[in-house]
């Protein structure tokens, strides 16, 4: 079996493809024709151009955040729940 070449370019695409689609990798992959090992090792490659570093470090970054966010409003539904059984309790008093 012949190994298939990629262009810097097309790997970029794909790379920006998978990280900006709501989509599993897996995914991304089948619709350009490739394996999702064969895309995992491009986004994990050392000799990715600047442009798609940015970009993986930028999603990175907003991972972080979101997890941030997540245990945020996790705490803040918390807090209302104890709330509302605050609210239930004093009304039952008055």
């Amino acid at each position: 079996m012949k190994k298939r070449k990629y262009s810097g370019e097309f790997k970029s695409e794909a790379i920006k493809m998978a990280l900006e689609s709501n989509e599993p990798y897996a995914n991304t992959a089948k619709k350009l024709g490739i394996s999702k090992s064969l895309l995992y090792s491009w986004m994990k490659s050392e000799n990715q151009p600047e442009e798609i570093k940015g970009v993986m470090a930028n999603y990175k970054v907003l991972l972080e955040e979101n997890k941030k966010l997540k245990k945020q409003l996790a705490k803040s539904k918390q807090i209302e729940e104890i709330l509302k059984k605050a609210a239930a309790y004093f009304a039952k008093e008055a």
